[in-house]
């Protein structure tokens, strides 16, 4: 479930579209209406955010269901970073991996408890074929934003709120043929490379850079193949 923690202090939508038009010295101007800042520039920055920096990571729960091999993948997933199987990783595969492994045992579908998926048109694809009901999927995945409107609560981390900024401003600019639209798209390339770089530091936390061999690494293994 995914929250604003106490200290987190979240611009709204109406509050970046203040800041953008401050910036531009167009607090009262009726150029641009706010549905169109918001509706559509705001939530375009949004989008570029979720996807090209990857900052929307959401965990969503499904549970099998006996001899069901597909479940939906989650509307605004656009990546899936991780799925477990009763709190065991699924290895992802494709298929011709899918093809050898159902193959190699004997013919037909296989049953038993998951070690593996695959992904084809938004649906997610388990195997073995689980033979149990009730045990706990996991999908961990990369979300795009959802529609962004006057009330709505940014899913954009708090400390990215400045970038957003940067993009309406410059969206805003290139309608009114501001020249300044040159330098707020340059501050909004600048804060995408910044926001890449700090993802990226997010993922090391307390955990010193080593480089993991592939001996090393756990692995999950379908034990009726050979």
């Amino acid at each position: 479930v995914r929250g604003l923690r106490p200290q987190e202090i979240q611009m709204t939508p109406s509050q970046i579209e203040t800041a953008a038009r401050r910036r531009l010295n167009a607090d009262s101007s009726t150029f641009w209406a706010s549905a169109e800042i918001i509706e559509n520039y705001l939530y375009e920055a949004c989008l570029i955010l979720s996807r090209e920096c990857r900052v929307i990571e959401t965990q969503y729960t499904a549970t099998s269901v006996a001899n069901q091999s597909e479940y939906f993948k989650p509307s605004r997933a656009i990546e899936i970073y991780r799925i477990t199987y009763n709190s065991v990783k699924l290895q992802p595969i494709g298929f011709r991996e899918y093809d050898s492994l159902n193959n190699s045992a004997q013919v037909g579908i296989q049953k038993g408890t998951p070690s593996y998926y695959f992904l084809f048109d938004d649906v997610i694809n388990l195997f073995p074929v689980p033979d149990t009901a009730g045990k706990t999927i996991k999908i961990f995945s990369i979300d795009e934003h959802a529609t962004v409107t006057s009330t709505s609560s940014l899913e954009i981390p708090t400390v990215y709120h400045p970038a957003l900024i940067d993009y309406v401003a410059y969206l805003m600019a290139i309608k009114d043929s501001d020249p300044r639209a040159s330098v707020y798209k340059q501050n909004w390339e600048s804060e995408l490379v910044k926001i890449n770089r700090h993802m990226k530091r997010r993922k090391v936390g307390d955990n010193f850079r080593i480089v993991n061999r592939e001996e090393d690494l756990q692995q999950t293994w379908y034990k009726g193949i050979v």
